[in-house]
Order: structure tokens, then C-alpha cells, then sequence
């Protein structure tokens, strides 16, 4: 059956989303036709399916695909090809929703992006993406009759009183993973300047490791209430807090270390002035550990990572590196960021 209204999707358009702009173009809000059309699993729709909605809106099922930038299934267990890229199914949204408040106002088209966890804020507009009900407190189903309401009827677009902006560090970084996700990464080189620990070519892949290693130590070692922002469900908040942590860190490495660093030597000379002796009679201060040095930076990058960019502060600031190692008697293993573990 042709639909009155067929709208063609824009490039990089969420095919959820899309589904529901045609629906409510032809006044088909029903939850029932959106359920039709929407797949149990939430994360991908079966091709008889997109057959079905490529006939309705005039469109051939590969260029609807195509635009819509539709998750495919692969022969990895538990990993999609989105976007040219492999993702592997943990790190989609599912059957949740995250949205841009402005987004909605505004009536733009959904973009496929933000059904990658590792996309909480909307560049743009410079905002988190919320997933919950102001009013209800339920996550934001894509099975809600009306992408502007809840399933409960509260309108979405209603203000939001915040103070938790994103970052700076943050919408860098999603511009840079958006970018290359949308193959546009000419148009961030300026950004993507600013995270050169990332491997050539293998962004995406290193961006989906550390986030996996970082949301694991934001999980087990941060203060869950420190987290919390409004209108968010507490695995978005755990999301935006890694996303937040590990961009924070990534963002010109080693400045973060270096920073950490200087920190700490400003201390030690205020506290002890404790001096070594190398060579003749060369005086130079020791610093802190490296075992001693915040967690959360161990955890981003690798423990290979941080020993170099230490040991290369030390030499620069004519410090003696403080070796651990030799103190407790065992050889620790030196791990190489990023690690890489297929996904």
C-alpha cells in the first residue's frame, strides 16, 4: 500500500526515527502500526519489513538502507555493521531512545548516531541526550506513538532546567566520532588534531575500546551520585559519565597526565624537597610513583600509555622516575593502548 506522504529520509537519518516521521505524516500514530514495523530485538528491522516500508514510501529497500544507515547483522557473534563500522550490539540503545530536546522542537530528523551509546550529547546544540520522562520517570521507548510524547502523554519539548552542559572535551570528541562515523572526518580535522593518541584509521575501533575499559572503572570506582542528571536512566548516566571521563583524558595526551604530574611535583616540593643524587652531583627531585597516579588515567589509556608519557616528563623536568616495580619485587605486564578486542 502507497502512503500518501512519502518523505525521503535524510543521509544518516535513524531508521526508528524515520518510521516515525512517516507515520505521523500520514496520521498513522497508532502504537500498533509503529510495533509492526519495529523489530522485538530493537535493533535492527528484518528485510521483509524494510521491504514493506520502502514499497509504501516509493523507495528502493537498498537506498533506504543505505540512508537510514539500518545496523546489520554479521557473521561476529554479537557485532552489527553500523555506518561501515563493527559495533558490537552492547553498545546500541536497543528499544531506548535518547533525543535532543532542541532536535524536537525544531522537527529535525533523528539522526542514526544517537542510538550508539557512545553518543550522549548533541553537538549541535550542545546538550546531553536525555532518555527518560520528566514527568513519568520512564525511559523513552521508540514504541511511543509520538517522538514529540511520552507514552504517558507529557510533551518531550518542554524546557529542562540543567547545569550539567556537556564539556568541551565531550562535543569534541562526538564530533570527531560522529564525523568519522559519517566518513566527514576532512570537516573535524581541527578536532580530531586534539585526540592524536587514537590510531590511524582506527578511531571508531579505539574509541569503542576505551569506552569499554573506561565505563568499567566509572562503574566500580565513581560516586554513582556525582552522576546523576536530570531526565537521564542510570545506564545513560553511567554512559555519559565515561564518555566524560575518558574524552577528558584523551583530549591532547598526555596533557592530562602531565597536568596530574605537575600537580604532584608542586607538592612534593612545597612538603619534603627530597632530593636524589644521579651522576656527579646533579640534584633532581623524585616524584610520585607511577603506581600512586590517578586510576581513571591507568584505565583510559593503558598502563603501556601512561608508563611512556611518565617516563617522558621525567626526562623533560630532569626528575628521577619513581619504579614500583623495584619495591614490590615483581615485574608488572605493560599493556599497549588501545586494546583492541575485536569490537
Amino acid at each position: 500500500m502507497k502512503l500518501l506522504v512519502r518523505p525521503r529520509p535524510d543521509k544518516g537519518e535513524s531508521l526508528f526515527g524515520y518510521i516515525h516521521r512517516v507515520g505521523e505524516l500520514n496520521g498513522l500514530t497508532s502504537l500498533r502500526w509503529i510495533s509492526s514495523m519495529l523489530s522485538e530485538a530493537g535493533l535492527s528491522i528484518p528485510d521483509h519489513k524494510v521491504q514493506l516500508l520502502a514499497e509504501s514510501v516509493g523507495i528502493d529497500p537498498e537506498d533506504l538502507s543505505t540512508l537510514t544507515c539500518r545496523p546489520i547483522a554479521t557473521q561476529m557473534a554479537n557485532t552489527l555493521l553500523f555506518m561501515d563500522a563493527y559495533v558490537p550490539v552492547a553498545l546500541f540503545r536497543k528499544q531506548r531512545s535518547a533525543i535532543c530536546v532542541e532536535c524536537l522542537r525544531g522537527r529535525d530528523a533523528t539522526p542514526a548516531v544517537w542510538d550508539l551509546r557512545l553518543i550522549c550529547v548533541c553537538v549541535r546544540h550542545r546538550r546531553w541526550l536525555i532518555d527518560t520522562c520528566q514527568r513519568c520517570g520512564c525511559a523513552l521507548s521508540w514504541r511511543r506513538e509520538n517522538l514529540l510524547r511520552c507514552r504517558c502523554g507529557n510533551d518531550l519539548t518542554c524546557s529542562i532546567q540543567s547545569n550539567f552542559d556537556p564539556p568541551e572535551a565531550v562535543l569534541l570528541f562526538t564530533k570527531v566520532l560522529e564525523a568519522e562515523l559519517r566518513s566527514e572526518l576532512p570537516f573535524a580535522e581541527e578536532a580530531a588534531a586534539r585526540f592524536s593518541c587514537f590510531t590511524t584509521g582506527r578511531l571508531i575501533a579505539d574509541s569503542i575500546a576505551v569506552f569499554q575499559q573506561a565505563r568499567s572503572y566509572v562503574l566500580w570506582w565513581c560516586d554513582q551520585e556525582r552522576m546523576e542528571v536530570p531526565r537521564s536512566t542510570s545506564s545513560h548516566c553511567i554512559d555519559m559519565a565515561t564518555v566524560r571521563t575518558m574524552s577528558k583524558v584523551l583530549i591532547d595526551w598526555p596533557a592530562a597526565l602531565h597536568a596530574e604530574l605537575r600537580r604532584c611535583l608542586k607538592t612534593t616540593r612545597a612538603e619534603s624537597y627530597e632530593f636524589a643524587l644521579i651522576g656527579k652531583s646533579e640534584p633532581m627531585l623524585t616524584i610520585t610513583p607511577l603506581h600512586r597516579l590517578p586510576r581513571h588515567l591507568r584505565e583510559v589509556m593503558g598502563d603501556g600509555c601512561v608508563k611512556s608519557a611518565y617516563l617522558e616528563f621525567c626526562e623533560q623536568h630532569k626528575i628521577a622516575a619513581n619504579d614500583y616495580r623495584r619495591r614490590s619485587g615483581r615485574p608488572k605486564r605493560w599493556t599497549q593502548f588501545p586494546t583492541y578486542n575485536g569490537g
